[in-house]
């Protein structure tokens, strides 16, 4: 027997793995990529190749004796659980899904898209309330149902919403607010875009052909949305 995979979030799969548990600092701070802190800061997010063990390896002995350039690498060192029979944390460390999307990026995308609705006064503060106060919500989803947001200047606007409430959102968001808006505005697109994004992200399985075609629905997804909100910056969050 051997150990399979370890489950955690971002942090402490970067802390059991070897790798810099601060992502804002590091150059490389993916567990999964080599994609560089300098690429994603100026938004060229295609051009990045895989980690492999054998990269990561490389990179470890590279660390082990130039300690200085651990911050470059992303690494600080090899995993005490590559030690088992085949086992190695390239491989063994899969992403966290509430993290990374519910808690993560989610996050950003309804953000961004609401304040842009509130600014074009396409809804107002009271009716995204309302909607999520009167709503017939189904008694699998009364337990995390969304929260009200606090009516504050959309400079500060953020949503904040555990994991199973942003999932819950997303879900229930065309029924809450399709009213309000036309169902052409590219904003609106773009949030049931990512919906459906989400929803096959969570599917229990996949073959190779669906991976292929949600890789590049991801890619079309995100020059959509970096179109849209120029401004806003993609967070080191893997």
């Amino acid at each position: 027997g051997t150990l399979s995979m370890v489950e955690a979030d971002n942090l402490a799969a970067h802390a059991i793995g070897g790798f810099h548990e601060n992502f804002s600092t590091v150059q490389k701070f993916c567990m999964f990529c080599n994609m560089s802190l300098n690429k994603l800061k100026s938004k060229d997010l295609w051009s990045f190749n895989l980690r492999t063990k054998e990269i990561y390896d490389e990179q470890v002995k590279l660390v082990k004796d130039d300690p200085t350039i651990a911050s470059f690498y992303g690494v600080k060192g090899t995993s005490c659980l590559n030690d088992l029979n085949y086992f190695h944390v390239i491989e063994g460390l899969p992403p966290d899904l509430a993290h990374d999307i519910f808690e993560g990026f989610a996050v950003d995308i309804r953000s961004d898209i609401l304040v842009h609705f509130l600014r074009e006064k396409v809804i107002t503060f009271f009716q995204i309330n309302s909607s999520i106060l009167n709503f017939e919500y189904a008694e699998t989803d009364k337990t995390n149902k969304p929260q009200c947001f606090k009516e504050k200047p959309l400079t500060q606007f953020k949503i904040k919403l555990t994991a199973c409430e942003m999932w819950n959102f997303l879900k229930l968001l065309p029924l809450m607010y399709g009213d309000y808006v036309e169902l052409d505005n590219k904003y609106w697109c773009l949030a049931i875009e990512f919906i459906q994004l989400v929803e096959k992200v969570c599917a229990p399985s996949f073959n190779s052909e669906e991976i292929f075609i949600l890789r590049e629905t991801i890619k079309d997804f995100l020059e959509t949305y970096l179109k849209l909100f120029a401004d806003s910056n993609v967070k080191a969050k893997c």
